[in-house]
């Protein structure tokens, strides 16, 4: 009854965040080659900070307006300090756990790729921005949409 699930060897595993560390665990990819703990770190701050803000505030913007302005307005803040962690970490490097694309990034990006919130100006984030544009030019890189049908 998850979504998303893998099954990997007669086991099931649920959680984004869990499967993909599963799968850089196994197949010592996605950044665990190169900084695991890196890689971790980012995968609980997503489930923590952003991968709570962002689809919160997208779901109440885009598909059930209505909700109490006084609890938008707080997962708008408190997706605007999200960005702002984001932008401070990728003016530092071009990916977010040892400088290539890994599994932190598939995480942390997974919302904010499909770029559809009227109100967020990505402008204001201009290293947030060159970050999603570096996503999206990746070879094996499908636009959300497209997947999900």
């Amino acid at each position: 009854g998850e979504v998303p699930v893998l099954v990997a060897g007669g086991r099931v595993i649920v959680q984004s965040n869990a499967i993909l560390l599963h799968l850089a665990r196994e197949h010592g990819a996605l950044g665990w080659e190169r900084d695991p703990d890196a890689v971790t770190q980012w995968l609980f701050w997503e489930a923590n900070r952003i991968g709570f803000s962002l689809p919160n505030y997208r779901y109440h913007t885009l598909f059930a307006p209505g909700l109490a302005p006084d609890i938008l307005h707080w997962l708008r803040a408190r997706l605007t300090d999200d960005l702002t962690v984001l932008e401070k970490a990728l003016d530092r490097e071009a990916f977010l756990a040892g400088g290539l694309l890994s599994a932190a990034d598939i995480s942390c990006a997974a919302y904010l790729l499909y770029r559809d919130l009227p109100d967020l100006d990505l402008a204001s984030f201009p290293a947030v921005s060159a970050w999603l544009d570096r996503i999206a030019a990746h070879p094996r890189w499908r636009p959300p949409r497209e997947v999900m049908g």
